[in-house]
């Protein structure tokens, strides 16, 4: 038995969330969607993927879905929160589905939820390398977009946002980016830091210049190079002070 109890949302709206264990009863239960409106529920028959959709008022918006199927409309101009569920129940050959809900009326995607791993995508990636027994992934990002653009970008890979695992694991992430330009690039994760202390993570690290942000929410940003910490969000960009960066890093880790 493979259980489960997992909600998902995005920005368009309409939200799945899958509960139960597979094989065996599920329920796929659809919130936030147009009142009076209808929703579609399609099935990814292979797992995850990128398959049309095959018809209706939102033909040809790409899903997560490969081997996409029609699961069932939904009507939820009875329910003034925009919600339905839907009762199902999978067999064994069945816990590689993966489902999606579409709003009609706005052309809005879910996310996907199942009961299998997404797989990792590594496209684009600069440079892997691994580190206290896992592989850590390292991406350029465009320093000219907004901070907000990146707020999920590991987790849509099928990955983790960095997190170092011993100092030697901390300090290596700061060494290896710096030698791919030996520039003041700045570092991106979410992991905590303590400028004044220079600790990432928890963990101290040498670098060229201490102080700057202590324990950041969300991003968080260092480097090799002097004034060596930053917290991104107060700068809404990946480059933090530094306008002449065409990118930074952005590194990812594999669970």
């Amino acid at each position: 038995m493979i259980p489960l109890m997992l909600s998902l949302s995005v920005a368009q709206g309409v939200e799945l969330t899958l509960t139960g264990s597979c094989p065996g009863e599920v329920t796929l239960d659809v919130t936030e969607a147009t009142v009076s409106g209808m929703v579609a529920v399609f099935a990814g028959t292979r797992g995850y993927g990128a398959d049309p959709i095959p018809a209706g008022p939102c033909a040809g918006m790409e899903t997560e879905l490969a081997g996409i199927r029609l699961v069932g409309g939904l009507r939820v101009d009875w329910d003034l929160d925009g919600a339905h569920r839907m009762p199902l129940t999978l067999s064994p050959s069945r816990c590689g589905v993966v489902f999606q809900a579409l709003d009609l009326g706005t052309c809005g995607l879910s996310d996907s939820a199942g009961f299998v791993e997404r797989p990792m995508d590594l496209d684009g990636v600069y440079d892997s390398y691994e580190s206290d027994a896992r592989m850590v992934h390292v991406w350029q990002s465009d320093s000219s977009a907004d901070l907000a653009t990146y707020d999920t970008f590991c987790e849509d890979r099928g990955l983790e946002w960095f997190t170092p695992l011993s100092a030697d694991d901390a300090q290596r992430l700061i060494d290896t980016a710096y030698g791919y330009d030996e520039w003041h690039t700045w570092i991106l994760t979410k992991t905590p830091i303590d400028g004044p202390a220079s600790l990432f993570g928890g963990y101290p690290v040498v670098v060229d210049g201490a102080g700057g942000v202590a324990d950041s929410d969300g991003f968080t940003a260092l480097r090799k190079w002097s004034t060596s910490f930053c917290d991104p969000e107060a700068w809404g960009y990946t480059r933090c002070w530094d306008g002449d960066h065409s990118y930074d890093w952005l590194v990812c880790q594999e669970p």
